[in-house]
Formats: C-alpha cells, sequence, structure tokens
C-alpha cells in the first residue's frame, strides 16, 4: 500500500513551485507482544504506537508551498530538486528543541577511527564524520521524586530522542532516554528506591504508577507491561532495550528471584526482579524506516563505505577471490570465518535465557545442531550405560538437546542406553513435563488441554481445559489483536472465520503457541493486508487458558472478576460481624483498605472511626476506592435539616428505609455519610439487607418474587427545575453477571404506568416485600457520632433515618457519591495483589 500511495503522489517537479509531499504509510505497530517474528518486527512501519484509535488509517496529502519540505506525523520527504533529496526520507523534528544542549551535560567526543591505541583497526567501516558532543544519560535514575520534562532533544550519539529532566525540588537537570509519546511538561518519577513505595500524601496512600517515563524495579510492575532500559545487575545502570523503537515484555516477576523478560527480538530471558526497567516504549521508531537518500549524509555520520566479501581478494575474505561472484561453495561468513546469517557461536549457553531468539535455519546451523545434538545424546548414553549391567536397544529421544522449530530430523536419536537410564530420564521429564495438548490440525474441532498432576500448570478445580479455536483466536494477546498501551481489541470478533482452524501448534513453558489457518475477515483498505492471510501466529499464557476458561460461567467470574455471592444479614449477623474500621489503617495501609472493600463485597455496609471533622473529608475517604459520582447536588452534598427542603433528606422527618437516585438510568454504587455534628435527640440510622428480604420473599411466595422480577415500578424526581423518570422492575437478577440488583424507593415512587389488570398484583407483591423489610429482626441500627462514616452499597443496603428535634441540637451528615464499577475496579485490583504479595 505504501509503494502504491508513493507511486500515485509522485510528480516530476515544477522550477516554478515546490511541491512537498506527505506520506502516512499504514502497517502493524511494532509492539509485537509474545511471539513477533524478526521479519514481522522488521517490517512493521506504523510509528503510532499510542494512538488511541482501533484502526490505523492513511493519509496521503499533496500541498503546494514556498518551503522546500513539509512534514506529518510519520515522515518528511523533499521535493527531489537534487538526486540526493529524492529518496531522502526521515522522521519530522520539529518538536525537538533547536537550540543547543546542557553543556555541563555533556562531554567531547574524541574520534579514533576505528583504532585501538595501538593503531589497529578493532571496529571497521569507522572514520570521519561531524565533530559531536555526547550527552551524559541517567542510565541509573536512582533520583526519587518527580522530575518535569523540560524538552525533548535530538542526540546525534543515538538514534532514540532525550529528555531533559529537571528536579521539582532540587531542580537538578538529567537527561534519559525519551519514551514514545512523551510530552513536555509531564511529570514522571523513579521508584528504584523503597522509601518512596506507598507514600502517604493528604492522608491518602498513593500506589506506584504505571505511567510512560516512570522508572521502577521490576518487581513492582505488573505482568505485560511494556519496558525499556532495563538492567542487568542490581543497582547497575540500563543497558538492554535503549536503541529507536526497541521495547520489552515483562512476562512474570515476584518479590525475590528473577522475571521473565521477552525481547523485541523475541529472546525470552531472565532478569534480577529489583534492576530498573522504564514503562514504555523507546521513542523514535520510525527510524529504522528512515532512508538518508545519499552516501555522503551516512560519511557525515562517521560511517564508512563497506565493501562486499565477494569482490575482496582470497587474503582478505573468507568469500573473496575466484571469478565472477562466487563465494566458493562456503556458508555466509565475517571476515573472521564465523558463520554470519544465525549461526551459533556461543560455546557454553547463557543460563539467563529461557528461549533463544528466532534464527533463520540455514544448513550450516542444521548441520551444528546436529552434530552436537548426536555427540551430547550418544556421550550421555555410554557414559550412562557404563555403570549399569544390562545393556538394551532403545530409542532415545533428545529433546532437550534440540528444541528447536525445522529439526524434527535430530528428534530421534538411536543409540544404545540401559533401561536404568531410560527411566530415568522418563521420570525427569515428568517433573517438567508440559501440558498433554490434544489439537487437530486444519480442523475447527474444539482443543483440549491436559497439565499432569504435580507439576506446576495442574489446576486441581479443573484438571481439563476444553477450548473453542474461534474463541482462542478472538482473544489472541500479541500486540497485533490487542493494543500494547490501551489494552483494547484491534479487530471485531465478527472478523474471526467460521471454519477457522489451527495450522500447526508448538507447547512451550510460558505458553501454547498456535499459527493460523487463514486470516480475519473483511480487512479494510486501510489496515495491514497481512491481517487478511494465513499464519497469524498467537502464544496464550498457561495462566490465560488453564482454569480461567471453561467450567460454569458463574465458576468462571468468580475466579476472574472476584465476584463471589455476597453474605446475607440479618440485625444478629450484622451485630457479630459489623467493621468498625480505623480511619487511618483505612487510608494508609492497603490491608486496611483491603477490609473495607472485602466487607463491602461480603455484607455492603462498614463505619470508619476517628474521621477528622473536616467538611471536605467525606471525598477524600470516598477517593480512596475511585472517583467521586458528580449529580445534580453536587460533587458532595450536605444532609441537615433546612427550611423549604426540596428533598425529603434535608427534613427532621422520618425517612423510611429506600435507595438513592433510582429515578436515574445509572444510580450510583456506594454512598458515604460522615457526621460531622449530632447533638439531637433522635435521627437514629437504620440499614437492612434488602438482598435477604430478597430471599425470604422468593423462599415464602414465589409468585410475588416473579411478579416484582417482571413487572416495573416507577420512580422520578420533580423538583428545583430537574424533571427525572425512570421504570425499573424491583428486583433484576442478572445471570450473564451473577448479579441481583433491588430498586426501592417509597419516597421517590411516581404513579405507576401499568395496565389495571397487573395492579392488584404488583401492589400485594410490593406489600409483601415491604413487610420483610420493615421487619426489625432484619435491621440494624447505629446513631452516628461526630467523626465516624458509613459507607455502604445503595443498590443492596436500604438505609433509613428515625425523626429528630432540630430545636435541641443540631445534626449535620456530609455525603458523596462512588459508581459501582469504581469499587469493583479497586476491590479486583487490591484483592490480587494481595494475592500475589504486592500489598
Amino acid at each position: 500500500m505504501l509503494s502504491g500511495i508513493a507511486r500515485s503522489l509522485w510528480r516530476p517537479a515544477s522550477t516554478a513551485t515546490s511541491v512537498a509531499r506527505m506520506i502516512t504509510p499504514v502497517t502493524k505497530s511494532p509492539l509485537q507482544g509474545y511471539l513477533l517474528s524478526n521479519n514481522a518486527f522488521r517490517n512493521s512501519v506504523n510509528s503510532k504506537l499510542a494512538s488511541p484509535t482501533t484502526r490505523a488509517y492513511a493519509t496521503a496529502t499533496t500541498s503546494s508551498s514556498s518551503s522546500s519540505s513539509s512534514s506529518t506525523h510519520q515522515f518528511k520527504t523533499y521535493t527531489p530538486s537534487s538526486p540526493g533529496r529524492r529518496w531522502l526520507k526521515r522522521v519530522p523534528r520539529d518538536h525537538l528543541w533547536k537550540g543547543k544542549p546542557i553543556r555541563a551535560l555533556t562531554i567531547a567526543k574524541r574520534s579514533t577511527a576505528g583504532r585501538n591505541n595501538t593503531g589497529r583497526i578493532t571496529v571497521r567501516h569507522r572514520g570521519g564524520g561531524h565533530k559531536r558532543r555526547l550527552r551524559i544519560i541517567d542510565w541509573y535514575r536512582r533520583e526519587p521524586g518527580a522530575q518535569i520534562v523540560e524538552r525533548l532533544e535530538y542526540d546525534p550519539g543515538r538514534t532514540a530522542w532525550i529528555a531533559l529532566l529537571k528536579h521539582q525540588e532540587s531542580g537538578k537537570l538529567s537527561y534519559i532516554l525519551a519514551p514514545h509519546d512523551l510530552q513536555p511538561g509531564s511529570v514522571i518519577y523513579s521508584f528504584l528506591d523503597k522509601s518512596s513505595w506507598n507514600q502517604a500524601k493528604n492522608g491518602i496512600t498513593t500506589t506506584l504508577p504505571i505511567d510512560k517515563g516512570n522508572c521502577l524495579p521490576l518487581s513492582r510492575i505488573p505482568t505485560g507491561t511494556i519496558i525499556h532500559a532495563i538492567g542487568m545487575k542490581r543497582n547497575g545502570g540500563a543497558q538492554v532495550a535503549r536503541s529507536a523503537g526497541t521495547y520489552a515484555q515483562l512476562l512474570s516477576t515476584g518479590e525475590t528471584g528473577h522475571a521473565i523478560v521477552r525481547l523485541s527480538s523475541g529472546e525470552v530471558r531472565k532478569f534480577p526482579v529489583d534492576v530498573c526497567a522504564t514503562i514504555g516504549v523507546v521513542s523514535n521508531p520510525g527510524n529504522m524506516h528512515e532512508s538518508l537518500g545519499k552516501a555522503g549524509r551516512s560519511r557525515w555520520m562517521g560511517i564508512r563505505p563497506s565493501v562486499r566479501g565477494v569482490a575482496q581478494n582470497a587474503c582478505d575474505h573468507p568469500h573473496g577471490g575466484g571469478k565472477g561472484k562466487t563465494k566458493g561453495g562456503k556458508d555466509p561468513r565475517s571476515p573472521w570465518g564465523t558463520l554470519a546469517k544465525g549461526g551459533k557461536t556461543r560455546k557454553h549457553p547463557n543460563k539467563m535465557v529461557v528461549r533463544e531468539r528466532p534464527r533463520r535455519l540455514t544448513k550450516a546451523m542444521l548441520r551444528q545442531t546436529l552434530t552436537r545434538a548426536t555427540k551430547a545424546a550418544c556421550n550421555t548414553a555410554i557414559s550412562s550405560s557404563r555403570k549399569t549391567n544390562g545393556i538394551t536397544s532403545t530409542v532415545f529421544a533428545a529433546r532437550s538437546f534440540v528444541n528447536r522449530p525445522g529439526l524434527q530430523a535430530a528428534r530421534s536419536i538411536h543409540t544404545t542406553i540401559s533401561t536404568r537410564f531410560a527411566s530415568t530420564l522418563q521420570q525427569q521429564h515428568q517433573v517438567d513435563s508440559l501440558p498433554t495438548v490434544n489439537i487437530t490440525t486444519n480442523s475447527s474441532a474444539n482443543i483440549t488441554i491436559t497439565p499432569p498432576e504435580g507439576s506446576s500448570y495442574y489446576r486441581p478445580h479443573q484438571p481439563t481445559t476444553t477450548l473453542s479455536p474461534l474463541w482462542l483466536r478472538d482473544n489472541c494477546p500479541c500486540p497485533d489483536c490487542i493494543h500494547p498501551t490501551t489494552r483494547q481489541k484491534l479487530h471485531a470478533s465478527s472478523q474471526i472465520p467460521l471454519d477457522i482452524a489451527i495450522a500447526s501448534y508448538n507447547v512451550q513453558p510460558e505458553g501454547l503457541e498456535l499459527v493460523w489457518s487463514k486470516g480475519l475477515d473483511d480487512v479494510g483498505d486501510w489496515e495491514d493486508p497481512a491481517k487478511s492471510k494465513p499464519g497469524h501466529k498467537s502464544l496464550y499464557p498457561w495462566e490465560m487458558i488453564l482454569g480461567s476458561y471453561g467450567g460454569t460461567p458463574s465458576e468462571h467470574r468468580a475466579s476472574t472478576r472476584m465476584n463471589h455471592a455476597p453474605i446475607l444479614w440479618d440485625e444478629e449477623i450484622m451485630k457479630k460481624n459489623v467493621l468498625w474500621l480505623d480511619y487511618d489503617e483505612y487510608m494508609n495501609t492497603p490491608e486496611g483498605l483491603l477490609k473495607g472493600l472485602k466487607q463491602l463485597q461480603d455484607y455492603g455496609l462498614f463505619f470508619l472511626k476517628g474521621v477528622p471533622t473536616r467538611d471536605q473529608e467525606v471525598a477524600t475517604a470516598a477517593e480512596r476506592i475511585g472517583h467521586l459520582r458528580h449529580t445534580f447536588y453536587g460533587r458532595t452534598w450536605d444532609v441537615k435539616s433546612i427550611p423549604n427542603a426540596k428533598n425529603v433528606a434535608y427534613t427532621n422527618l422520618n425517612l423510611g428505609l429506600h435507595m438513592d437516585l433510582l429515578y436515574m438510568e445509572a444510580p450510583p454504587g456506594l454512598q458515604l455519610l460522615h457526621s460531622l455534628e449530632n447533638s439531637v435527640p433522635g435521627g437514629t440510622s437504620i440499614f437492612m439487607d434488602s438482598f435477604k428480604a430478597v430471599e425470604l420473599l422468593k423462599q415464602q411466595y414465589p409468585e410475588d418474587y416473579d411478579i416484582l422480577t417482571k413487572v416495573p415500578n416507577t420512580f422520578h424526581y420533580r423538583n428545583a427545575d430537574h424533571h427525572l423518570h425512570y421504570n425499573r422492575t424491583t428486583i433484576v437478577v442478572d445471570p450473564s453477571n451473577s448479579a441481583l440488583t433491588v430498586n426501592y424507593a417509597p419516597p421517590f415512587q411516581g404513579p405507576l404506568e401499568l395496565p389495571v389488570d397487573q395492579m392488584a398484583g404488583f401492589y400485594r407483591a410490593l406489600r409483601r416485600f415491604s413487610e420483610f423489610i420493615e421487619r426489625p429482626d432484619l435491621q440494624y441500627r447505629h446513631t452516628m457520632r461526630p467523626g465516624e462514616c458509613m459507607v455502604f452499597a445503595n443498590r443492596r443496603v436500604l438505609h433509613a433515618r428515625t425523626a429528630f428535634d432540630p430545636s435541641k441540637g443540631n445534626r449535620h451528615l456530609k455525603g458523596c457519591y462512588v459508581d459501582l464499577d469504581m469499587f469493583k475496579d479497586k476491590y479486583r485490583t487490591t484483592l490480587a495483589a494481595g494475592a500475589e504479595g504486592k500489598l
């Protein structure tokens, strides 16, 4: 597509008018998730990594201007006024600082032309070039606290942009690698110092933000996060993923030991969990697609010409000499005789490498690998057989020595080993064995996965997992299908072919690798054409597919969404299990927060004590859970007796059991009421578990329960220039989400909009439901004292207040709302952090 757009836009330049061409190519994102191949990474052109849209669009614009160039957000091309400018294509630098760098943060670069101290050439093709100064980059990021991004700069010593930081407190300046889409004025942090973890600010415990540019140890970064500038030693500087557009992905981590990281080359390796890493992708990902336009520009950069090996003499290069262009029948080699195209030169394997990067399979590699595998297998078998008496002929599976695609011929090697050795080898494979996968290739049949008992993959609650190929393809976790930063799908479920099949598969320690027989349907012209072609590769981590999919939907939701069943309560149960949580513990410790959230999930109600009686303290307490819900009552609101009240809550009258804002389409999920002052007789708060009333109604009057789940009630609010109206059933059962919701608010009930023949049945059912609600033995009562705050689920717990005498004192409560989604989000993430030991 790119070449087509370029051809359609190219025209000979006019001498009178300078025409600039702006081209935005359309390709895949270079963030290639778990299973990115080298070719796929090289072919990816899209530098708009953090685009919020789900599909990439191509733009090609031709404009007339007096300027000799024009640019878009992708590449800058030039009018072909000279041969050197015709093919020149560069990434725009309009957003970079135009002045000089901070001189104190630079050092002079002394040119050596690639020679050592004895004058011998140690690095070929170096020499000349423009005079430059090296920028001193802070690879350690040890300075804690907030740092402001002053500007982005060009660094002639590297391909990525750099960012100038200024510390908010000390004013110290430093340079770092700029992550992609980092903007001047942004505030970034370094959390390598443990003292900066879980700081309390204004009484609120802060978590470590996973924002681009922030530097954290691997132990504090969530699994799946895209990172760069990774260290290799504790307290050491960043050494890995520093070039333009490079990145890595954290596959697993923990508090101690090693984390597993997948590099953009495809290599999976271990890193200590306490080394540094920066969130995001290195800036300037379009650098790999730049075209210098002419040889002279590379000379300005200090790069001298390269001479092909076949054009050299035989004494200068292994490919040299002879007639014509022949290499003498040799495999591609360097001038020093080592294999040049993917050949392995490491004699001893790196223990930190979990899986090597994909390599091109050459004849030399095949011969080399087969020879090594055969020798290793034979030596092991012979040494073992000498120690035994009985010798038998057995087929030795050399899986541990040759575990590479394309080397199936080396997987079975016939040798003579003892039966005892074979049984010992089999036991070792059972300890480290991978799950058994039953897949029929080129078939759309379901697949089954059975992990061996006793292995780390085994799930007792679900020994066998059955998966649909349609579900697997639709939920591919690679960045071609899930955007790396937004974590949103880049395709529609309707694009999955119904007859899609698995062309091939590979069982790996980190997950199940699948290659698909078909591409996506209905791929637009603006999208990467590769999406519609077969051969898409997916890697599904074991924790994603084992035990988390399958079984009943409610089991799946309970395990993945922490959506377990609530505990029904009455007065006796609540008196025994009521939670009074110290405000300081709630605000400053993750354990205290988790206590309150779990109590809300189980019982729908808990109390805070020791809350400062400041006017907006209830908002501070609510923001510990999530963002406040703004309504026409305001961000927060006062509950006290006032003349000419617009709401019954603002009077001194008895306020029956009810729920708030049921006349809105989406009533708030949580309500907080903070007692600032209470010196009046009366005004006791009453709470009731509506789920308990629903259970009793269902058991004793099933026909009335059925009416309240089907016949809608009317709720409205028409006062003070507001008119809100909504019809909803009293009891809402949502089996798709294992959710139960009750809608009960007599003060805000409007005229019923029902046929006459349904009136009597509805009023009878509502009356019986109300009888359970008004039972004193199902209610919990408490008179709020100053400094106390009630937190309850507005869609479950009914609340009420007895009448009070305002002439004998003051009663002032401050309230606010939080949406239920905010609570669920905080509860799931906090519970998961507790399970992983990250609180």
